[in-house]
């Protein structure tokens, strides 16, 4: 008993106050009913001002001493005292609460982010001036300024996640936290929960899901099937590509090559790991230019790094499809060349793995030919992981280079690559990354509408759905990422041909990079189509698909305006 006593007012958040006041009430209550009964002279007003200021208690009327006495007495524990004192712990104990995160509300259309990743700063900067409540739920504080209320909790705790009332939720971003090596897991744990606690919401509920693992990505990429619950409206966003989309789609950091223009597009990636395998991707969905057609002239997508053979056979592995139907070299520390040419050779992309660090002769003499070289427009991105490898790697370039465009990854810091810019000696560097602020579309909205406003097209012409959401969510995860990937390419489109003009060339170049998408995405060609087995026999050139089949990329190009509108 005792220790339960000690808890109430110690550990208490208000409710040790109510059985004070309760106990209160109750002594004062029996005082007025004894001085009812024995004292007539004693009036309640009397009894009151005693329990609030025992100093009234001189001014007792003559033989009520007894009753008052004790009552005063009582008075100085409980409200000079206990009532003080448990106040001031009540007050502290909410305050610490909250900064702990315990303390939860009844929020409605509220912004709920789950995790406090990377992503977190520049969505909260987004986000500044919404009139919604911003609930960050998180195992840990978050190190981020912003208008947010912080709940400690963790997104696999079906307890946690409903506290947190997700069905009362405007939309939800799960973002998960940095350095985990168990991140997609649990994003999907907390997917799964979410779609039980949002089952009988009153409304949709959109949420955007990240990932970070290129073979997470993969398998979503694979999917024949929607990911979204009953009432929950779930996106996939790997993060890495997301930042390396960012780059190359929202900026011109890709070469401008228009017809006529016989150099080819040359983009040197330094690292290997999952950012630089997402910039090559996203690099290998947007760059299709027309001097494919013309000249036969591929963009050439360069990986530089040690271990590159074991990189290179991961990657080959993981797009074996994609592999055999490209032409890619293998080139050792020495400057041997092993080179893979397929039978048929009609893909407008070609790989290149050289296994050599940054700095070596090899590596430097190569990049010094290509800025020399009148056919080739150099792009470098760097995409070491490690910060200060990166920041070493691009000021450490020839200096031809920096008269080409590059790009570094970074997660954190950049003051050091912001600094180099003063200096004149290294050009214009493009910083991209968590560290890249301000982020464009940092809540994801402009990438999933100009995904959305694709399959529209398509859908309004051969299946006609009610609305646009409708036609997106009955889609299956791999025909969500084609339509993304669609309109990714799109920005570019508008500044290497002609709309004005002849469109077979970009009608051309979309069917490029519909079978690039689909070769990343797992189908290899075959005479009939087979989606349960991942074959499809548009993978061909254009001039070979039948003229119902060139119509889908007509459709999708005469609506570009609509679409990035």
């Amino acid at each position: 008993m005792k220790r339960g006593i000690d808890r109430l007012l110690s550990e208490g958040k208000g409710k040790q106050l109510m059985w004070l006041l309760l106990l209160s009430a109750g002594v004062v209550a029996v005082v007025l009913f004894i001085s009812h009964v024995l004292f007539d002279k004693l009036k309640w007003q009397q009894v009151i001002s005693v329990f609030l200021d025992p100093g009234c208690f001189n001014g007792s009327p003559e033989g009520s001493e007894w009753l008052l006495l004790p009552l005063a007495f009582f008075s100085l524990v409980i409200l000079s005292g206990l009532m003080v004192s448990t106040f001031t712990n009540v007050v502290e104990n909410i305050s610490d609460s909250v900064r702990a995160g315990e303390r939860r509300y009844k929020f409605k259309n509220h912004v709920l982010v789950i995790g406090a990743g990377k992503q977190l700063a520049p969505m909260l900067s987004a986000l500044a001036g919404d009139e919604r409540n911003i609930v960050v739920m998180s195992e840990a504080r978050p190190d981020v300024d912003g208008n947010y209320t912080y709940y400690c909790g963790r997104r696999d705790s079906v307890a946690d996640l409903r506290s947190a009332r997700p069905a009362n939720a405007s939309i939800i971003y799960i973002i998960g936290e940095d350095n985990e090596p168990d991140h997609d897991a649990r994003n999907l744990r907390a997917v799964d929960i979410l779609k039980q606690l949002t089952a009988d919401a009153e409304r949709e509920i959109q949420c955007y899901m990240t990932l970070e693992d290129r073979t997470s990505s993969e398998v979503y990429e694979y999917l024949h099937l929607p990911v979204q619950g009953k009432l929950l409206l779930v996106d996939v966003i790997n993060v890495y590509e997301y930042m390396a989309e960012r780059l190359m789609v929202e900026s011109d950091f890709l070469p401008t090559i228009k017809q006529g223009d016989s150099r080819r597009s040359h983009i040197m990636i330094y690292g290997t790991g999952k950012v630089a395998h997402n910039v090559a991707n996203t690099a290998a969905h947007i760059s299709h230019y027309v001097n494919y057609v013309e000249s036969g002239v591929k963009t050439c997508i360069t990986f530089v790094g040690c271990g590159m053979k074991r990189y290179m056979d991961s990657i080959i592995a993981s797009r074996p499809s994609l592999f055999e139907l490209s032409v890619y070299r293998y080139i050792d520390s020495d400057g041997k060349i092993e080179e893979h040419r397929p039978e048929k050779d009609f893909l407008d992309v070609e790989w290149e793995f050289v296994d050599t660090y940054d700095t070596s002769k090899l590596s430097r003499d190569m990049l010094r030919r290509i800025c020399a070289s009148s056919d080739e427009i150099l792009t470098v991105v760097v995409a070491e992981e490690n910060p200060a490898v990166a920041t070493a790697t691009a000021l450490h370039l020839p200096r031809e280079v920096y008269d080409s465009k590059i790009a570094v990854y970074l997660e954190e810091s950049a003051e050091i690559l912001e600094l180099s810019r003063k200096t004149k000696m290294f050009g214009d560097i493009t910083i991209f990354g968590a560290a890249s602020v301000p982020l464009s579309d940092p809540l994801f909205r402009l990438r999933a509408l100009r995904g959305q406003r694709v399959n529209f097209v398509y859908d309004q012409a051969y299946v006609k759905s009610g609305s646009i959401e409708e036609a997106w969510y009955r889609l299956s995860e791999s025909d969500k990422y084609s339509s993304i990937y669609c309109a990714m390419a799109m920005p570019m489109r508008l500044r290497c041909y002609d709309m004005d003009g002849d469109r077979l060339p970009i009608y051309e170049a979309e069917h490029r990079r519909w079978m690039m998408s689909m070769l990343i995405m797992g189908y290899k060609p075959g005479e009939r189509r087979d989606k349960v087995r991942f074959v499809h026999n548009d993978i061909c050139p254009f001039d070979e698909l039948e003229p119902e089949e060139q119509d889908k990329d007509k459709i999708l190009i005469d609506a570009m305006p609509e679409i990035l509108a």
